[in-house]
């Protein structure tokens, strides 16, 4: 069934809901800036204060947000002045093919996280008041420009950087690999080889109070989040939880979203690592390849840097039949929506709490358990209508 996003969640009786409205802005008290009327020394200014040579998800976003408001001239010549090119032509290529979505606010907001003064720039550009916008389309009129630009930003203070505490990673064992399907109740294992090839699931050797255990950890290459569980698949007694997000993690992070770039598969947004899991293994049942990103948590928002990754892709979100799923659900809809995405959204049969636990609930009934298998995942309808 069809539904579509309302403001209070997904309808919960459905299949299947997607996004067919705009989503209403809410109210910010934050200093706004109007980006029509944006000069390439304003430009300049807010690029000033954020490092160059960033890792290669926010140099795309960087490179969207200059786009939304420069020239492609000005936009080469401010961005080649704050960070070089490394191949010829590059930025160019990049504006050109730019998400539409990325607005300037996100790179403000970048800047801002490495001492921009976002109300002092508000002021220098008051007291320019009616300076025209200047066209740069020569490298050294625009490193006069950035070189401006820098003398006049605040002092840079580098924020803390946030380093995930990971224990001695390890590439899981097959005998592992069969334990965290033990754990789960899953039919098979070997589809887990697909996450353990693109640097996303691990094991380790942890603390757990007194105890020493062994341990799944889900990541991505990005390692800006990471959340383990024991294999055993007890509960972590030192904080009587299940998941234990790793110190140092940003929790709003995406796992998997470092990999979007690499595949053009559809992407299945989950919650947590155990859907993430469930619908590998439903993927490889059903014959379909897709790319699993995992959510650390209902409570998060999905982090501003991992949005433009998503747009123009196609993502399909793994819900769970939980209030709270049901609002992170329309909330994460809302955000993909926002950034360029075409998003809808799949809920698991009544009854039945989420995607693992719908895996864990196959039993095959004959004499060739591995086609029973198959014709149970696509009888799901996880991947009806999906398409890269």
């Amino acid at each position: 069934m069809i539904a579509p996003l309302n403001e209070k969640g997904p309808v919960a009786t459905g299949t299947i809901f997607k996004t067919n409205e705009k989503p209403e802005r809410t109210h910010d008290d934050s200093p706004r800036v109007e980006s029509q009327a944006l000069t390439t020394v304003d430009v300049a200014e807010i690029l000033a204060a954020c490092p160059t040579r960033p890792a290669y998800i926010d140099w795309v976003g960087i490179i969207a947000a200059v786009g939304s408001v420069l020239t492609e001239s000005e936009a080469v010549a401010i961005l080649s002045a704050w960070s070089p090119e490394e191949s010829q032509g590059e930025y160019a290529r990049k504006l050109r093919n730019r998400c539409q979505r990325v607005g300037i606010g996100s790179l403000i907001e970048r800047a801002k996280c490495y001492g921009f003064d976002a109300k002092a720039f508000a002021r220098r550009r008051a007291d320019r008041g009616s300076v025209r916008r200047q066209t740069i389309d020569t490298p050294e009129l625009a490193t006069i420009v950035a070189n401006e630009a820098t003398a006049r930003a605040v002092t840079k203070v580098e924020p803390v950087k946030r380093e995930v505490l990971f224990p001695a990673l390890r590439r899981p064992t097959c005998n592992e690999l069969a334990q965290i399907r033990i754990s789960r109740g899953f039919p098979v294992w070997s589809p887990l080889e697909h996450p353990v090839r693109d640097g996303m699931l691990f094991t380790a050797t942890m603390r757990d109070g007194t105890e020493t255990v062994e341990a799944w950890i889900l990541t991505d290459p990005a390692r800006r989040a990471a959340q383990a569980r024991r294999l055993d698949g007890k509960p972590w007694v030192s904080i009587a939880a299940k998941a234990k997000t790793l110190p140092g993690s940003t929790a709003s992070w995406p796992v998997g979203a470092a990999l979007i770039q690499k595949y053009d598969h559809p992407v299945y947004l989950c919650e947590g690592g155990p859907d993430a899991l469930a619908v590998e293994i439903l993927a490889w049942l059903a014959g379909k390849q897709v790319l699993v990103v995992a959510m650390l948590g209902a409570g998060n928002r999905i982090h501003a840097d991992a949005l433009p990754l998503f747009c123009n892709r196609r993502i399909r979100i793994v819900e769970q039949n939980d209030d709270a799923a049901l609002v992170a659900g329309s909330k994460w809809a809302r955000q993909l929506h926002d950034a360029g995405a075409r998003v809808d959204g799949w809920t698991p049969p009544a009854g039945i709490k989420d995607a693992a636990d719908l895996l864990a609930g196959f039993a095959p009934q004959d004499e060739d358990p591995t086609a029973d298998l198959e014709r149970a995942a696509e009888g799901t309808e996880l991947f009806k209508g999906m398409t890269p």
